[in-house]
């Protein structure tokens, strides 16, 4: 009975050991999880993307910011149809340029930024591609 009894408390002890512990992952709201101060914020959505990996982006001399997405194609759901997104100064979306093209499988993107344009690489089944945007 002794031994009985000490298995019980040791069980109802590691019982509520548990709930103390579990209950401190309970499920708050958002908004109290993130940080509160003046001037920041979340930031805004730019787009779907199928990458993994973040939107490759490139900063401008004149301090916008170009962003490649890659949203599911409209034309036909197995592919992606990249898109160059603008950011001004203020970080809102100023202009948006969807491709002329389509992309099976997007992997590895990146853009930079040249006196001719903006240029997009990125692996496609894969194989290396290019683009390029003339006079951003």
């Amino acid at each position: 009975m002794k031994r009985s009894g000490r298995l019980r408390l040791l069980f109802i002890l590691i019982l509520l050991l548990l709930v103390g512990l579990l209950s401190g992952c309970s499920s708050e709201s958002l908004d109290r999880l993130w940080m509160k101060s003046e001037g920041w914020s979340r930031g805004i959505l730019l787009g779907d993307t199928s990458m993994a990996a973040p939107a490759p982006t490139a900063l401008g001399a004149n301090g916008k910011v170009f962003s490649i997405l890659f949203p599911r194609s409209v034309e036909d759901d197995n592919y992606f149809q990249p898109e160059l997104v603008i950011l001004n100064q203020n970080g809102e979306i100023s202009s948006r340029y969807p491709f002329d093209f389509q992309i099976s499988q997007p992997r590895q993107a990146a853009i930079f930024l040249s006196g001719d344009g903006i240029d997009f690489f990125w692996i496609d089944s894969y194989q290396m591609k290019a683009a390029q945007i003339p006079h951003w």
